[in-house]
């Protein structure tokens, strides 16, 4: 599907698709482009520059990297 864009959320600790279904869905339903992230314990959740949810301790966190997904003000 060209110019689409579907984000596909789980809430943590519900249960949910496997990952692998959720791909052979959107791929019959004609997406191509399919980008799958990991929110596990080394994700972080930022709202107006305040964390909401961050890293567990027991991962490394000074890995300087990340994908900044936002929406913009209407």
């Amino acid at each position: 599907m060209s110019n689409s864009v579907i984000i596909v959320s789980q809430q943590d600790g519900k249960e949910g698709f496997p990952l692998d279904q959720i791909i052979d869905r959107l791929v019959g339903q004609g997406y191509n482009n399919i980008l799958a992230l990991d929110g596990s314990t080394s994700s972080t959740l930022v709202e107006n520059g305040k964390p909401l949810v961050s890293p567990d301790q027991r991962k490394n966190s000074t890995i300087p990297s990340g994908l900044n997904l936002s929406v913009p003000d209407k």
